[in-house]
Formats: structure tokens, C-alpha cells, sequence
């Protein structure tokens, strides 16, 4: 074939690292690709979802040969790229020549393709402007205004929110002598969250941190070694490997049905909180160790009670202005070691379990039932598995990021739906109608069937996201907006704060789950505001299908089975922020729907 334009050659793979209808992710310049070799031969397209920038290479390509996004499950046609659910969004495809078994691309066409993605001007017509210039809170020397925050330190995202409404959706704070930024602006916001994780990382104290406690793992990992990790996590979390974890969360649902009626039986007065992180627990863990742990309407374990001094303890160092623990220790310093040594040999002791399932059942390697099953099967885009040592940090980090996220979450809407009894109500005519005579929803993929207890799980993550302060760090010299950015710059980002020009959204305080409920309006007005609950972007959490499932699964079970409502001695409920935002420590009242069964 004559290639009328010159072509400037970037060398991609070679042919040989292809299998059949399997796809590899390339990054070249800074821009993602994924090589797809199917029937039809090779072609390469761009390596981000239209929708969310998510890796595609992260996700599958299915039997009727299309292109999976791992985020939201969008499906491309690997041979044309054309979207199957948008027909506005389907796939770049790029040009290529195979010279001695080398794939190459035109590195005209991929800059152009860079360009256009990142909607880069060809001349700046405004004036830079540098911290300086941005207005915010008067610091004090040393603190800067880091005491700000010691009064309200559950309330930390108020603290920034109410800086907003005095200085602006773009304003500098200065935390223990450092400046930093903070922007509430959706539109830079979103721009923030695309660009990494290669102009923009961690907040930069969370990695040393995790790296000294030995528990660096996906959450903390950057650059390359972030799109190693992440590889083998979406696998462990595919859809696959859900459906067959599914009875487990069904079973652990179940537990707590059995509870509520064994406390129904003396009192109709529910501790919701303390019930609803031990189920988030037990599903997690469940899945985490491929064992049950079994806190749900028992005492909370050992193990659980160690995971939370990690977390707190975790989140004070973050924060800690003076690393004294180098220098001398704490007795709550010790207490740290010794709950990090039961943690490791706890999770430990599940790994070895797990390999010794697998020699004597082969068929778990192609079909694990669990995450650490999956984990110990999954490898990268070179077939290299996971060592042991990267294995332990990977289950921690698991458990660390899906428990309190979801729990937090569904207390939530617990608490919304005890005020809107008519929003109660409506969800539990859908819940019937997809559930028919069962008391808990029987098989995952039915979940999808629920649009309107969708639309209040993402009214409430609108409200009460479970992250509303997101901090990043700078990785080199960025320009935002009008304001260039020096490297190593901490970025918070606020996901909470609405304000009347950055919000779309008709009476924007108001919880209004039907504006979700409109043919593809979750798709418009998370691409129009603020809402990005589980990230955005190549990092978007690999965990939300399972958030979804999980919260699905347990509003479905409560609302078919029981009518809620506040409780007689309900104090207020108020944001209360420890790593996640959650609300205070409320109780409900719950009554039968239906003749009671027998409790097993």
C-alpha cells in the first residue's frame, strides 16, 4: 500500500507478544493504546474509554469480540471500534506498518490524537499567574493554617468548604509551612483527575507512609508500577469473578436478615451503624480471604478491631507535621507494630490456604471464586504473576479501601430514606417487582434491573460523598486554568462543595433521586457535575462494581422484608469525617413486612 503522507515511525510490539482475541495496552508519549489481535487481523485504537478515560486494556474483550470497558461495562466493536452503547463515542483507530514482526504507528497521528485529547490550544491568549496570585486563608508561621482544622477534624471537608464560599472554587491554603491549592471547579477538577497518574499523584505523604508500615499497595503506587498493580487488581475484581463470589454475598446478607429477626424478637430498635460496617466486613473479607470471618451479629473479630488502629493510625501519620515515631515511640506506636504483625500473619496464613485450594482444585485457576484465588492466578500484559511480597500489600489494601467506603454509603441512604418515606416506598416496588417472592436477590446481573434504587444510591453519593476531599500532589510544573502550578504542589480537590456556577442541578440541595431516573441522565449529569464518587479516569475505583452490587443487594433485603424508620431516641444526624465521610451514630426501627420465618 502507498502511504501518500510521510510517516514517522514509533515502534509499539511485536507481533509475537499477541494472542487471539486478546488485547495488550501500549503507552507511548504519554498517550494510552491498546493492540487488539482478532479474526480480522490487528488493529490498534485509542486506550481510553470515551466515556470516563479508563484503561480498556484492563478490561476484556468478550465472546461477541467486543471491547469491555472495566468502568461502566461500554462495549467497542474490536474490528471497527464503533461504541455499542454511544454511538457518539466510539474508538480512535491508528494507522500501522509491520516491519521484521514490529508494530509501528505514525507518531504524527498519535500527537495529534495527544492534542485533540487533551483539547490543548495552539496559543495562549491569558496570562499566567502563579500562587501568588490566588487569593485565601491568612497562615500563621510553621502551622500555616493547619490549625484550622484541629477543632474540627471530623469535619475537615466544612472547613475547606467554607474557605470556598469566602475565596473562590480556586484559592491557596498553606498546611505545616508547604502551599498548597484548593479547587472546587468540576471542569478542572475532571481535567485533574484525567492527567493522572502521570502529572498528578497521591497526596506525597500517603506513600512513605504505607511503604514504612509495609503495606504499599495499589492505592499508593504511581507511574508504571501503578499500571502493573492495576492490571492484576480489575482482574481479581472482573465481573467474572463477582458472579462467582456472588452466593458469598448473598450468604453474608442472609446472616443479617437472621440477626435483625433474632433482634426483632426483643426489641425493634436496630444499632444500623455497627451492623452495617460488620456486613461490609464480612463481604470484603469474605472476599479477600476466600473465608468467612462471621462479625455480623457477633462481637466485632480481632482482626477488624486491628484494621481500624491501622486505619486511624495510618491517617494520623499522613497528617502528623513531626515524624517523632523515627525517634522514639508511643505506646499507641507500639500497639501499631504488634496489630501490623497479626495483620500480616492473618493474611498470611489465608495466602498459603488459598494455594493449597487451588493444587487440589486445578479448576479454581480458571475459575477462582474469591479475590485472593483470582489474584494469585492473574498476571500482566508479559503473563509475569504476582510475587508473594506483592500479593500481602494487595489483600491489605483491598480491606482497607472496601469497608468503610460502602458501609458509609449505605448509611447513607439508610438515613435519607428514613426521612423521604414516599422515596422508600417507590424502591421498594421496584425491589418487588425484581425479586417476585424471594426475600434476597437471587443472582447478581438482577441488580441492573434496580434504576431507581440506582438513582438514590447516586442522589446520596451526590449529597454525602464518602470522599469529599481528594488530595493530590503535583508531578511536574502544570498549568490550571490561569495558574501554573510548580511540581510537587499539594492539589486538594474538593468533590463535595457545590456551588451555584459549577452545579447543573436544579435545587442542587435538595435529595431528589428523580433526576437520575431519565434515559441516560447518570451518564449526563455525572459528566456535567462535581459527582465522581468512585474517581475518574485510568484510576477510577476497580472496586465499584462490587460497591454497587454489595449496596444493591442489602437495600433490597431490607426494604423487601422491612419497613424503617428513625428511631424514638434519634439524636441529629451530622457529617462525621475519619478517613471517610460517614454520618454520626444512628439507630432505626424496623417492622415485618411479611409473617416472620423461622431463624436459622
Amino acid at each position: 500500500m502507498e502511504i501518500e503522507k510521510q510517516f514517522y515511525p514509533i515502534r509499539l510490539i511485536n507481533i509475537s507478544e499477541l494472542k487471539d482475541n486478546k488485547m495488550i495496552g501500549v503507552n507511548k508519549e504519554n498517550v494510552e493504546l491498546v493492540v487488539v489481535n482478532n479474526h480480522d487481523g490487528i488493529k490498534i485504537f485509542q486506550g481510553l474509554c470515551p466515556h470516563e478515560k479508563e484503561l480498556l486494556s484492563f478490561g476484556e474483550i468478550d465472546e461477541e469480540l467486543n471491547i469491555v470497558c472495566p468502568a461502566h461495562q461500554w462495549k467497542f466493536n474490536s474490528l471497527s471500534g464503533e461504541n455499542k452503547c454511544n454511538p457518539k463515542g466510539s474508538l480512535k483507530t491508528f494507522y500501522y506498518e509491520i516491519v521484521n514482526g514490529d508494530i509501528f504507528i505514525d507518531k504524527n497521528e498519535l500527537l495529534d490524537h495527544k492534542r485533540e485529547m487533551e483539547n490543548a490550544p495552539a496559543q495562549r491568549q491569558i496570562r499566567i499567574k502563579t500562587l501568588k496570585d490566588l487569593p485565601g486563608p491568612k497562615a500563621i508561621p510553621v502551622f500555616g493554617n493547619s490549625l484550622s482544622f484541629l477543632s474540627k477534624m471530623t469535619k475537615v471537608h466544612l472547613q475547606y468548604e467554607e474557605w470556598a464560599k469566602q475565596y473562590g472554587s480556586f484559592y491557596k491554603i498553606n498546611v505545616n509551612g508547604e502551599d498548597g491549592v484548593v479547587i472546587s471547579e468540576a471542569s478542572f477538577i475532571k481535567e485533574i483527575l484525567n492527567q493522572r497518574p502521570y502529572k498528578y499523584r497521591r497526596f506525597k505523604n500517603i506513600r512513605p507512609v504505607l511503604e514504612e508500615m509495609d503495606v504499599h499497595n495499589l492505592f499508593s503506587t504511581e507511574g508504571d508500577e501503578w499500571k502493573r498493580s492495576r492490571k492484576y487488581v480489575t482482574q481479581a475484581l472482573s465481573n467474572k469473578v463477582l458472579r462467582s463470589f456472588y452466593p458469598s454475598i448473598k450468604e453474608t446478607t442472609e446472616d443479617l436478615y437472621n440477626h435483625w429477626e433474632r433482634t426483632l424478637e426483643k426489641t425493634s430498635e436496630i444499632d444500623v451503624h455497627k451492623d452495617i460496617f460488620n456486613y461490609s466486613f464480612d463481604i470484603i473479607s469474605y472476599l479477600a480471604f476466600g473465608q468467612k470471618i462471621g462479625t455480623v451479629g457477633n462481637e466485632e473479630s480481632k482482626i477488624q478491631n486491628n484494621y481500624k488502629r491501622v486505619m486511624n493510625m495510618i491517617q494520623f501519620r499522613i497528617v502528623v507535621p513531626f515524624q517523632y515515631w523515627k525517634f522514639f515511640k508511643l505506646p499507641k506506636d507500639h500497639k501499631l507494630d504488634n496489630d501490623l504483625k497479626e495483620i500480616k500473619e492473618g493474611i498470611w496464613k489465608y495466602i498459603n490456604e488459598a494455594k493449597e485450594r487451588i493444587r487440589l482444585n486445578p479448576e479454581l485457576k480458571e475459575n477462582p471464586t474469591n479475590y485472593i484465588e483470582a489474584l494469585l492466578q492473574a498476571t500482566d500484559d508479559q503473563g509475569v504473576y504476582l510475587t508473594d511480597e506483592e500479593i500481602y500489600p494487595s489483600i491489605f489494601g483491598t480491606l482497607v479501601a472496601g469497608e468503610d467506603t460502602t458501609a458509609n454509603t449505605i448509611l447513607w441512604v439508610l438515613h435519607y430514606i428514613t426521612d423521604y418515606p414516599e422515596v422508600q416506598k417507590k424502591m421498594r416496588e421496584e425491589i418487588t417487582l425484581v425479586l417476585g417472592d424471594e426475600k434476597f436477590l437471587q443472582v447478581m446481573d438482577d441488580s441492573n434491573e434496580l434504576e431507581y434504587v440506582n438513582a438514590v444510591i447516586y442522589e446520596v453519593m451526590r449529597l454525602k460523598p464518602v470522599i469529599p476531599v481528594i488530595a493530590l500532589t503535583t508531578n511536574e510544573d502544570c498549568v490550571i486554568g490561569e495558574y501554573e502550578i510548580q511540581k510537587d504542589t499539594d492539589v486538594f480537590l474538593l468533590s463535595h462543595y457545590r456551588d451555584q456556577e459549577s452545579c447543573p442541578f436544579l435545587k442542587r440541595e435538595a435529595f431528589d433521586p428523580e433526576r437520575w431516573v431519565e434515559s441516560k441522565s447518570i451518564t449526563f449529569h455525572t459528566n456535567q457535575s462535581n459527582l465522581i464518587p468512585f474517581g475518574l479516569g485510568k484510576r477510577i475505583c476497580p472496586g465499584k462494581s462490587l460497591a454497587m452490587v454489595e449496596m444493591k443487594t442489602i437495600l433490597c433485603m431490607i426494604l423487601k422484608n422491612y419497613e424503617i424508620s428513625k428511631s424514638d431516641k434519634e439524636n441529629k444526624v451530622e457529617d462525621h469525617f475519619n478517613t471517610t465521610l460517614g454520618p454520626s451514630k444512628f439507630s432505626i426501627k424496623i417492622g415485618r413486612i411479611n409473617a416472620p420465618v423461622a431463624v436459622v
